[in-house]
């Protein structure tokens, strides 16, 4: 697009009236507009630069000023407000040194102080976890110190203290569920344990109490089977001895569930079974002796009704 002798003209008048009026942002705009059709023209070349070093120089008198402003901030220490400012003025440090030299000041001393809180803040953070402790409030603690460790302040120090709160938490626990520990309940002691793993999942000692504890219910399991299999000797031996053999047979195979392996308890099986089985033809037989008996006096009382082959 070609711009006419008489248009140009009218938006150099524009400009320059634009200038006059300190309006230098829309100058300088119009300027880039002309020179994007006509890149070679001097004279809005000039005026380009013109304005450019005009608002350079506005800007480095508004920066004198504000950095004066900032005086008595840098003066009370107050970093963090002397920080935000000096984030708005970032776009001009490279216009102006000396403002690119407080703003490395600043930073420095900013960057110190936040130093200073933190440590500050984790010494305070230290002391109420140890309150916690006291109150036995573990679980807070731990969630304290974890705030410590995301800081990364004194790692080595913040993961001993996270060790011992879950160990004081843990041995807290055990000693609150002292009356249920004292008993062989052997089966709610290793939920108890287990569950103590959601406190410190890496404890050898809550390993090694759930390895005791699987133990000594194996044992009492063992015990009670023992037990088991010995009453129900006794009580076949009993039944034998009460000639109630399908009673005593029952009762063998029921230990023999129990426990396959047991010898006794089979060679008791086994006789009882005999026995039944003897009880059984015998018992028949006499059922059929009795019937012949019954059929011969039937015979007698009424002969018409039967038939001989």
């Amino acid at each position: 697009m070609k711009i006419t002798q008489e248009t140009f003209n009218a938006t150099l008048q524009q400009i320059k009236e634009m200038i006059d009026q300190g309006q230098w942002l829309d100058a300088h705009r119009s300027c880039i507009e002309v020179l994007r059709f006509d890149p070679e023209n001097i004279k809005v070349i000039r005026l380009k630069n013109k304005i450019e070093k005009k608002v350079r120089k506005i800007n480095i008198e508004a920066i004198k000023s504000d950095m004066k402003q900032l005086m008595p901030l840098w003066k009370a220490k107050n970093y963090p407000a002397l920080m935000e400012n000096i984030r708005l003025l970032a776009p001009y440090i490279d216009e102006y040194k000396p403002l690119k030299k407080f703003a490395l000041a600043v930073e420095k001393e900013y960057q110190n102080f936040v130093l200073a809180e933190q440590e500050k803040n984790y010494h305070q953070d230290i002391g109420t976890i140890k309150d916690l402790i006291g109150k036995k409030q573990f679980q807070e603690g731990i969630r304290l110190a974890e705030k410590l460790r995301i800081q990364k302040m004194h790692l080595p120090e913040v993961y001993k203290l996270i060790s011992d709160l879950r160990k004081k938490w843990v041995d807290y626990e055990i000693e609150c569920k002292r009356a249920l520990l004292n008993t062989d309940k052997w089966e709610d002691i290793i939920l108890f344990y287990q569950g103590l793993l959601r406190i410190d999942g890496k404890s050898a000692k809550i390993k090694n109490l759930i390895e005791k504890a699987k133990k000594h219910s194996q044992m009492k399991r063992i015990e009670e089977k023992r037990d088991y299999i010995y009453s129900g000797l006794e009580k076949i031996k009993t039944l034998f001895q009460l000639k109630k053999y399908e009673s005593a047979m029952i009762a063998a195979n029921e230990i023999i569930m129990v426990d396959p392996e047991n010898k006794k308890a089979g060679e008791y099986a086994d006789k009882a079974k005999i026995k039944v089985a003897r009880l059984i033809d015998k018992e028949l037989i006499q059922q059929m002796k009795s019937s012949i008996k019954k059929n011969k006096q039937d015979y007698r009382l009424d002969k018409k009704n039967y038939i001989k082959l």
